[in-house]
């Protein structure tokens, strides 16, 4: 006879008969079902990242938490998102990224001699507002670049950003101007490395979205800031966003929060 499997935590029980060896395999899928319900009924879990980012319904549910053993942050399922438990920045996982050169390491989106750098399945409406951390420690020659919202692996291509950009240097006076342009402009300032903190509002939403830019510049002889403003009116709610070098590559990495 073979064993069978009940309800509700998909526990195996062997029957008369069974052999011993597949015993061994039954004992042990046992045993991980008995620590996966006893983890279920108490409303969390305990493991590594990779498993939190595996899981799926119906054991993934609107508020369960995980304890990471990886880096005992404490995690909660908020019925769209994992975040952290904690007020403050909730480090985000894309679903997938693009581009030549560009690989997803769980939360770290790294790209190497990348013209450009798109991130999926980021945004959603579980925050109002994101973080984005780039860090550009190397471009090919001194470049700035375009910042462009994006939604279903394909980036706004009509969309029209209204820029205000405000720089200076150690060796330039204070400049501001005003442009259109077909994506924000995310470094104003030609430079060997770029640190660029993005700030989003609202991206998965229908309607008008602010994007600010704080960026670091190092250039020769000394180094450059820039902020920078922009607007944009999403017909079609956002779930990502590209980086695109006006000229050569970049290579860095990027990270994305979401704002609680």
């Amino acid at each position: 006879m073979p064993s069978s499997t009940g309800a509700p935590w998909n526990i195996t029980v062997p029957v008369v008969g069974d052999p011993v060896a597949p015993l061994q395999t039954v004992f042990a899928t046992q045993a991980t079902s008995v620590h996966n319900a006893l983890n279920l009924a108490r409303g969390g879990y305990v493991g590594t990242d990779s498993d939190r980012i595996a899981l799926t319904a119906p054991d993934l549910r609107e508020g369960i938490y995980w304890y990471s053993t990886d880096t005992d942050v404490r995690w909660f399922y908020n019925g769209a998102a994992w975040v952290t438990a904690v007020p403050g920045e909730n480090l985000l996982y894309p679903s997938s990224v693009a581009g030549t050169g560009v690989t997803l390491t769980g939360s770290k989106v790294s790209f190497s001699a990348s013209s450009t750098i798109s991130v999926n399945g980021v945004f959603s409406t579980a925050f109002d507002n994101y973080l984005i951390e780039v860090v550009v420690p190397t471009t090919s020659t001194p470049n700035g670049g375009y910042f462009r919202l994006r939604a279903a692996g394909t980036d706004y291509s009509s969309s029209v950003y209204g820029t205000q950009q405000i720089w200076n240097s150690s060796a330039t006076a204070l400049s501001s101007t005003y442009s259109v342009v077909p994506g924000m402009i995310f470094a104003s300032v030609a430079g060997i490395g770029h640190r660029m903190s993005i700030k989003v509002s609202e991206p998965a939403t229908t309607g008008l979205t602010f994007i600010s830019t704080h960026t670091t510049t190092q250039i020769t002889g000394g180094i450059a800031k820039s902020d920078i403003s922009s607007t944009v009116n999403v017909v079609t709610p956002a779930d990502g966003f590209s980086l695109i070098a006006s000229s050569g590559t970049m290579t860095g990495f990027l990270k994305v929060y979401g704002l609680a």
